[in-house]
């Protein structure tokens, strides 16, 4: 049986999954380990590529795109290993990110900790966020406002946590990105595996609510280094922006205060619907519509 089952979901990803499964195969040896790849029905050459140049890649082909939580839980599935890797195909490995994360799992004495990540750095080699920090109405204020984009190097300074070049021993997090999350497996199933109604962005964190109320624990690996290629590439994409919000709003009814919740609903209504107008994009509309029927989900 092997000691790690290193899991990618592919979406129409042939200019980025070579890269990826090459950088694992040159630059990981000290864990046994097997990759599984799960394709959410690509339209493009992912499929073909993985087949021809990595035929001892274990390959799910999946008729339609279920989304990126329910495709990891398929991949969590089907293996059995000690631990999981879960990694996005926009990554390449910077060095032996993945026996460093391994080494550490192996080595941590505190059995509260259940995932790990690695640090990440864009394709120009600069240090990416380390942590979202929590929702809140300043943030859903600015971005709603469109001062995010005026102000964008000050908000950004404000309200997020970025990697600390000088940074050398592991540091506790909130949460691991979901891009690189190197896990447990017994903690995964503990926890129930990702909310499949998710179907993009804040799995990680709704998991990671989860982990914190069982007081596991998650950790940064400064000396874990991970490219994040396409990081910030979807934020421009309006398909991929509205299912942003349609996660967030999940996840603010279910973890956050009712305040909180409802405040930032109002301000994504306000904000969406002046973009509706501007714009004259149908989707906004749609986005507005989602809003208003939303309710919140009380925790249990």
């Amino acid at each position: 049986m092997y000691e790690l089952a290193i899991i990618i979901v592919t979406y129409n990803s042939d200019s980025e999954i070579r890269k990826c499964l090459k950088s694992i195969i040159e630059k990981t040896h000290n864990a046994t380990y097997e990759i599984i790849v799960i394709d959410n029905n690509s339209a493009d050459m992912t499929v073909q590529i993985i087949k021809s140049e990595f035929p001892k890649v274990k390959l799910i082909i999946n008729k339609n795109n279920i989304g990126f939580g329910a495709a990891n839980n398929q991949g969590l599935r089907e293996s059995k290993s000690k631990y999981a890797f879960i990694l996005n195909p926009d990554t390449e490995l910077k060095n032996n990110a993945i026996d460093v994360l391994y080494n550490f799992m192996e080595t941590c004495r505190n059995d509260k900790v259940w995932c790990a990540g690695a640090k990440l750095f864009d394709k120009n080699d600069v240090p990416e966020i380390l942590e979202n920090r929590p929702r809140s109405l300043r943030l859903a204020l600015l971005e709603q406002s469109f001062l995010d984009r005026i102000f964008k190097n000050t908000w950004r300074k404000l309200f997020y946590i970025k990697h600390n070049p000088q940074l050398t021993v592991p540091i506790k997090v909130r949460f691991v990105c979901g891009c690189d999350m190197f896990v447990k497996r017994e903690f995964f199933e503990k926890l129930g595996y990702f909310n499949e109604k998710y179907f993009l962005y804040f799995e990680e964190e709704d998991i990671s609510f989860r982990a914190q109320r069982l007081s596991f624990i998650s950790f940064i690996i400064p000396q874990a280094e991970i490219f994040h290629i396409q990081g910030q590439s979807t934020r421009k994409n309006l398909e991929y922006v509205i299912e942003f919000r349609k996660s967030e709003m999940e996840v603010l009814g279910m973890w956050y205060k009712p305040y909180t919740y409802y405040a930032i609903k109002w301000i994504n209504i306000l904000g969406t619907a002046i973009r509706a107008v501007i714009t004259l994009k149908k989707e906004f509309y749609g986005l507005v519509i989602f809003y208003l029927h939303h309710k919140r989900e009380k925790l249990t």
